[in-house]
């Protein structure tokens, strides 16, 4: 009955031209809808007259205001206007679903499963559930069946949709006998019925197989019947699929003014999805181009990028914009070189792995290659097309050398004859970067004075460090090899150490064992001896200073070789017969390692090595600095005025001996101190033997 019923509504009217007629058809789809509301597609024929002409405003009205039939023809109406908001506020105000697959397809996006689940009039029986299900998962094993169901006893909806969803799957699959089966199954069913059925779908998939199979002319034969079918019916928004298919088949087979004619087509369509609308556009404008009517393609394609599209598309606008750009000439195609550049860069946000099937992924890779090659075609057009209005030969040896330059400064920075690779660490007055000699390929460490101050006091202070350091060769301190200044860079480089300070080891794995601590002591002693004897004080002796080669894996294999322990940092530093570098209300140096006698009188000698060194001991063997405060005054009173507590107290592992030689090195007065490196050395072998013997007796 229902079948009967929906035949006669489309009976004839391909006519819609007046306005007359329209409400007519419109009037009499009403009528039918309200005697038969669990029917599909009069819903979607008269949604879309009235989307297409705007003919809903008193035609609507003639349908009960809170039924199932007005709010869902309202839902389709705002849907193919594009209007998403509108859509889903009528279908959350549908509060009762017909069990009919169809509905629950237009519905399932917007409501989702479990609202669907609740609103089905039949409480949502074991067939529903099944129909949900299918509609969930596409490619579900259940589709076959499914299908077989519909057509011995299922209602004309549901042998549509299933026959859709099935097709669907089985393309995907490239199961193209199967395919081939199901679409002979429904010729067979509609042969049998005395009625005139809306069979477009079944042409839409004969024609994607004989398309899949190879054979274009009968794709395009079956194509042509599925426009026919579904323009009877108005549904344009497949119509808009088929046509467009159609036209890209018509495109590879070289038919070219007939792809033109089909795109044409298509875009006159009065409901188009923006997807389909740039895919006819990017086919007229190819064929207009092959045609060399170039102007007419811009048109087409400047068009199609003022729809709202996905990132592919627009992709593939923008690389359009840009070969048409290429048919104007010289001077008229320097404006698209920014629709090339634009391409090029979306298409490298654009991951592969998210493509939803390999076609799509084979499809974007193509044309990601072809853009990158117009691109690197572009940047040589775009400069020869700039200097052809000038001496040609004496502006590319300019555009080369800055491309050059613009390409080094990009990839990496150049200070002299070195190349920035990163920054390894940041300090008060200058910045220290990995770095790779251009010469020999060596990897070094590159300390450049920071930007901002370089005024003469810090220059001359960074000059300073420089030559006391090119001065120095010794295993326990940082080897320099080269300074110099580029522009109004100054910088120096110095051996790249693959280690970790003493402060972050210190940090990882306190406590270290006693000869492990001593063995790093004795190096760091025999590194300050040398450095004395130069006349060099260093002035700002601390842990983060300490460079322990091997890092963490040395200190634990207690492998402290000569020349694993490494002095660094000399930005302070002074020789002794040099007036100190201080300036006026500054103390330089680490607050927390400073000697008393720099704070009181701004000046020390090599004794406040021995000091900072004794407060970098206290550290390392109790992870406590004696003078913490979070203020700097008070930080200052307590190392002129506090005495700390002996780290004995604080770590009972430490021996008497040891305990003694740190708060020694530790004392207010430079007198009380040890006088030089070697008394500090004595007393340290003197304390191991006297470590040894009590570890015999025991």
């Amino acid at each position: 009955m229902t079948l009967s019923l929906f035949s006669v509504t489309y009976k004839d009217y391909d006519s819609l031209l007046d306005l007359s007629s329209r409400e007519k058809l419109a009037s009499s789809l009403v009528e039918f809808i309200k005697n038969n509301d669990a029917c599909y597609y009069p819903y979607l024929t008269l949604a879309n007259i009235c989307a297409s002409y705007g003919c809903d405003s008193g035609v609507l009205k003639k349908l009960p205001e809170e039924s199932f039939a007005r709010k869902f023809t309202y839902f389709l109406i705002y849907k193919l206007k594009g209007d998403n908001r509108k859509a889903l506020n009528q279908a959350r105000r549908i509060r009762s679903i017909p069990s009919n697959i169809m509905f629950l397809r237009e519905l399932m996006d917007y409501l989702g499963r479990e609202e669907i689940c609740r609103r089905i009039e039949s409480k949502c029986s074991k067939d529903d559930v099944l129909k949900i299900n299918i509609l969930s998962k596409k490619d579900s094993p259940s589709l076959r069946s499914f299908f077989e169901k519909s057509i011995k006893e299922g209602s004309f909806d549901e042998l549509i949709a299933s026959f859709n969803l099935y097709s669907m799957a089985l393309e995907r699959q490239r199961n193209l006998q199967k395919l081939l089966d199901a679409c002979n199954k429904i010729f067979k069913f509609f042969t049998t019925k005395d009625v005139r059925f809306p069979i477009g779908d079944y042409y839409y998939h004969l024609g994607r197989f004989y398309r899949l199979s190879g054979n274009l002319d009968k794709a395009v034969f079956m194509y042509e019947k599925a426009v026919r079918e579904y323009r009877r019916i108005r549904d344009f928004k497949k119509e808009a699929v088929v046509l467009t298919e159609e036209a890209e088949i018509l495109e590879k087979k070289g038919d070219i003014n007939r792809a033109i004619f089909i795109s044409k087509k298509v875009l006159q369509i009065p409901i188009i999805e923006a997807n389909q609308f740039v895919k006819a556009s990017l086919i007229l404008s190819t064929g207009l181009l092959k045609l060399r009517n170039v102007n007419e393609a811009e048109k087409a394609c400047r068009k199609a990028l003022s729809m709202p599209t996905g990132i592919i598309a627009k992709v593939k606008l923008l690389h359009q914009m840009w070969v048409i750009g290429q048919k104007k000439g010289s001077f008229l195609r320097l404006k698209y070189f920014p629709y090339i550049v634009r391409a090029y860069r979306l298409s490298s946000e654009i991951e592969e792995e998210k493509l939803p099937s390999i076609e799509k992924k084979y499809e974007f890779l193509k044309e990601k290659a072809s853009i990158f090659r117009d691109y690197s075609k572009a940047q040589i057009m775009f400069g020869m097309d700039v200097i052809s209005a000038i001496l040609f030969l004496s502006f590319i040896v300019l555009a080369i050398y800055f491309l050059i330059v613009w390409i080094r400064n990009r990839r990496a920075r150049i200070v002299g004859p070195y190349i920035i690779k990163q920054e390894i660490a940041a300090g008060g007055m200058g910045n220290v970067y990995k770095a790779i000699a251009l010469d020999s390929g060596e990897e070094v460490a590159l300390k450049i004075l920071k930007k901002g101050i370089f005024d003469e006091e810090s220059a001359e202070r960074f000059k300073r460090e420089m030559l006391i350091l090119k001065d120095l060769k010794h295993p326990n301190v940082v080897r320099y090899l080269g300074s110099g200044q580029h522009g109004e860079i100054l910088y120096y480089a110095m051996e790249l150490i693959d280690g970790e300070d003493l402060r972050s080891i210190i940090e990882k794995i306190f406590p270290i064992s006693l000869k492990v601590a001593i063995r790093i002591l004795e190096e760091i002693l025999d590194g300050l001896l040398y450095i004395h004897g130069k006349g060099i004080v260093h002035m700002d002796i601390k842990p983060s200073n300490i460079m322990i080669v091997g890092g963490e894996k040395t200190v634990r294999s207690g492998n402290i070789v000569k020349g694993r322990v490494k002095i660094m940092d000399f930005g302070i530093a002074k020789r002794e017969e040099v007036y100190s570098l201080t300036t006026s209300g500054k103390v330089l140096g680490t607050p927390y390692f400073v000697p008393p006698e720099l704070i009181e009188k701004g000046d020390t000698d090599h004794r406040g090595d021995i000091y900072s060194l004794g407060v970098t001991l206290y550290w390392m063997f109790t992870k406590e600095n004696p003078f913490y405060h979070s203020e700097l005054a008070t930080v200052l009173y307590k190392i002129l005025k506090f005495q700390p507590l002996p780290p004995s107290e604080i770590n009972p592992e430490i021996p008497r001996c040891l305990d003694e030689i740190i708060m020694c090195a530790m004392e207010k007065n430079p007198e009380n101190r040890y006088q030089d490196v070697k008394d500090f050395l004595e007393e340290l072998y003197q304390c191991e033997k006297e470590m040894k013997e009590l570890q015999n007796e025991r």
